[in-house]
């Protein structure tokens, strides 16, 4: 038989370990989000600067532009939500299946609007559609079971 104070203090290691790794994850992220915003702002600056410097009167943006600008801010974005995803596991032992399934669908959301499908193999655009489906699918199973926010 196992000695029940030696378990303990294993578990109790190990949970001291996971939250000091989710912490240095934490900073990591919160560093690379920091960066992409900056970059996000510095892309739409030059882009402003450049279109009034070259005394345009038409468009400021190419639609190029205007998808990099969007994919930029849904990483932002999705580096905000798994950020938020750690903040919560600081406050459980658990992360949420709801949280990791919106930011799963905000990532995909990503994927979706800056997808140039010239460059993709048709299977895999079938791929990513079926993903489309099947997360909100799954959202709505998993909020309708009634998971406590813990749960996970």
């Amino acid at each position: 038989m196992s000695d029940p104070s030696r378990e303990s203090k294993v578990i109790e290691v190990s949970d001291k370990a996971k939250k000091l790794i989710a912490g240095v994850l934490t900073v990591l992220m919160f560093v690379l989000v920091a960066f992409a915003t900056l970059e996000l702002a510095g892309g739409m600056v030059r882009a402003i600067v450049s279109t009034i410097r070259d005394g345009s009167d038409g468009v400021a943006l190419s639609q190029e532009q205007l998808l990099e600008a969007f994919s930029a801010f849904l990483t932002v974005l999705v580096g905000l939500e798994l950020i938020e995803t750690i903040e919560v596991y600081f406050k459980g032992k658990s992360i949420p299946v709801v949280t990791i399934m919106l930011v799963a669908i905000t990532a995909l959301a990503r994927k979706v609007i800056v997808l140039d499908m010239a460059h993709y193999d048709p299977l895999a655009i079938v791929g990513l559609a079926l993903l489309v489906a099947a997360f909100p699918v799954g959202y709505y199973f998993v909020r309708r079971a009634g998971l406590p926010e813990d749960a996970g």
